[in-house]
């Protein structure tokens, strides 16, 4: 009831007025939305109130994972081993800079109603970077075309944008048969359940040892006491 209650109270809100109609876009569905009136689909009217809560607790349940998850995690190998990442600039970051690090792995986007979530990235990275914390965002277009710029453009905007000082890898797709080395590791850990991410702002939480750990929702900020507990109990 509790998740079903934030998602009600979610709907209320701008940002999930504007997730809602990058979902529709980015499926390519004709609509046309008026706030007294609602979403109209096809001829069919269906109240942006409905559709938004069933919308949030599908990014909700889509990451969640469970305790026993959790342990069987545990037991699994680095997926970091053998990768070389390819950064925003062309440069490679290879798996033995990440060696001991606690690692957040975010998939982002620049035209997402979430793209404020870098400014909590950013003082997450800030916060906790002296002890061995590190954020990594994945540039990716596959949610409604909202990541269409080169590596020039997407730097200078989230430096002057958000002031992010974190490593930013090349823009690559994150789902899909052709998605990049790393998340198709990350998806077939026992965290990642072979499941696909489904917008922007997915994060995975990464141990010491390379073990996938958790796994985060775009619906859960980078302040939420979830993800900052998850982050310090990794530390």
């Amino acid at each position: 009831m509790g998740s079903l209650r934030f998602c009600a109270a979610f709907s209320e809100s701008r940002t999930a007025q504007q997730v809602f109609r990058n979902h529709i876009a980015a499926y390519h569905l004709s609509y046309t939305y008026d706030a007294t009136v609602g979403l109209s689909h096809d001829g069919d009217d269906m109240t942006i109130r409905l559709w938004l809560p069933l919308l949030s607790l599908s990014l909700i349940l889509g990451c969640s994972v469970s305790e026993a998850t959790k342990r069987a995690a545990l037991q699994e190998a680095s997926v970091f081993s053998g990768l070389e990442l390819e950064m925003l600039g062309g440069e490679t970051m290879t798996a033995e800079a990440l060696n001991g690090q606690v690692v957040l792995v975010v998939n982002v986007a620049s035209r997402c109603g979430f793209t404020p979530q870098y400014t909590g990235l950013q003082t997450l990275y800030s916060k906790y970077k002296d002890r061995g914390f590190l954020v990594i965002a994945v540039p990716c277009n596959q949610f409604g075309g909202q990541e269409p710029g080169d590596p020039v453009e997407i730097r200078k905007f989230v430096e002057k944008e958000y002031g992010v000082q974190f490593p930013i890898l090349s823009k690559q797709n994150v789902k899909g048969p052709d998605r990049g080395p790393l998340f198709e590791r990350l998806t077939k850990t026992a965290v990642g359940s072979s499941r696909d991410v489904r917008w922007n702002f997915e994060k995975f939480l990464i141990n010491r040892k390379g073990q996938v750990i958790d796994r985060f929702s775009s619906m859960t900020g980078p302040s939420s006491d979830s993800l900052t507990t998850a982050i310090e109990q990794a530390l």
